[in-house]
């Protein structure tokens, strides 16, 4: 626990202060008080004491000297305190006002129990030293001990108050050191979590565009190798749509690098982008391709967006891959609060288990994030029905 943050070392000037203060006033009323020769021995003294504190009680204040046990230094300072303020006190009445810094320091620099002892000792001696000076007559002395348990309770309750300032000071300390402890952690924490989030939308975003890309490049290849010999009209068509998918994928690759968005995106409005994806996968694999719009189009929040196109990606990717479909349909409804996006195939569908794979994962993924839905689905009467269904909060 570091000691700047203890409530004393911040108040450390006041107690410099409040030293001097006290100094002054009992220089100042010990010659009216006392003889010429007790007067220049009280002064003497005190310029002692006052040096005596400069040397090790300041610094055993500034440097927080608070502990479990006893502080070295504050012991040593105390050590040459109590007596010098005695002595004090013996030459001169006066120095019943050095008191009033003495019993602080001790409570202070002491662990409580050798605090209360101290101070025990500390008035009991002043009690002995005010019935030598006023003589050992009945009256002096029953006024010397009420004074006494007068300063002896004051200065144990005065103990137990600044005991409980300090304890309430350390918990302090150690309450933002555990908090700042507790700071860093979560810090780290959400770094790594954060790390763990950008490394997954990354992956989404590969997968959904240049994997894709790749994947339809793949196939065209794939199909241009036959045809080169059997129809060179076909393989032309075939080597320049293939061209045509590697330039967009080369613009994705520098989209992600600048982390922009989706180029799709940023050459026209969402509607236009599906239906130029469902073009685009009508001409590659010789299908019917139809895109439907119902509801009037508005601009949307840029993540509604992305995740539209990147689903109608996605489903377009399974039925170039998986399906074997002869037509597909992508609908994009508007309506006041939401928008949804349905891609269906007439292909050899599934068994009815669902296998996600990443982009299907992916996808879901990224639909939950806007607080959307995804339903995946198989009909009666064949092929794969995928619909996304995104809240938009009426906002146009």
């Amino acid at each position: 626990m570091s000691s700047s943050n203890d409530a004393w070392l911040n108040s450390a000037g006041g107690w410099h202060v409040g030293f001097a203060v006290i100094g002054l006033l009992t220089a100042g009323m010990a010659f009216p008080l006392s003889p010429p020769a007790h007067e220049i021995a009280a002064i003497f003294l005190l310029v002692v004491l006052s040096g005596w504190y400069a040397a090790t009680g300041a610094e055993a204040i500034g440097a927080g000297m608070i502990r479990t046990g006893p502080a070295r230094l504050g012991v040593v300072y105390l050590l040459g305190a109590v007596p010098l303020t005695l002595l004090i006190l013996w030459f001169s009445s006066a120095g019943a006002l050095v008191l009033f810094v003495l019993y602080p320091h001790i409570w202070m620099m002491l662990p409580t129990r050798w605090a209360a002892a101290s101070t025990v000792t500390t008035v009991c001696a002043v009690g002995a030293i005010m019935v030598v000076r006023e003589g050992f007559t009945p009256g002096a002395v029953l006024l010397v001990a009420g004074i006494s348990a007068v300063c002896l309770l004051l200065g144990l309750g005065l103990g137990a108050w600044i005991t409980r300032i300090i304890r309430q000071s350390t918990e302090r300390a150690s309450t933002l050191a555990e908090l700042e402890a507790t700071r860093a952690e979560l810090a780290e924490v959400s770094h790594d979590a954060g790390v763990l989030a950008e490394r997954e939308r990354l992956a989404r975003e590969i997968h959904d565009t240049l994997a894709q890309g790749f994947t339809s490049m793949v196939m065209m290849l794939q199909a241009l190798e036959p045809e080169i010999d059997t129809d060179r009209a076909a393989a032309q068509r075939r080597r320049a749509l293939l061209e045509e998918v590697a330039r967009g994928n080369l613009a994705e690759a520098r989209s992600l690098v600048a982390l922009l968005t989706p180029t799709h995106l940023e050459s026209a409005p969402l509607a236009e982008a599906v239906e130029r994806l469902v073009v685009q996968v009508g001409r590659e694999l010789g299908i019917s391709a139809t895109m439907r719009l119902h509801g009037e189009r508005r601009q949307l929040a840029t993540n509604h967006e992305v995740v539209l196109l990147r689903g109608t990606q996605e489903a377009l990717a399974n039925v170039r891959k998986h399906s074997g479909a002869s037509s597909v349909v992508v609908e994009l409804g508007y309506e006041r609060d939401r928008v949804t996006l349905e891609v269906r195939d007439d292909g050899k569908g599934f068994d009815g288990t669902e296998h996600d794979g990443f982009g299907l994962a992916g996808m879901r993924a990224r639909v939950a994030q806007v607080g959307g839905t995804m339903q995946l689905a198989a009909p009666s009467s064949g092929g794969v029905s995928l619909l996304v269904d995104l809240p938009t909060g009426g906002v146009a």
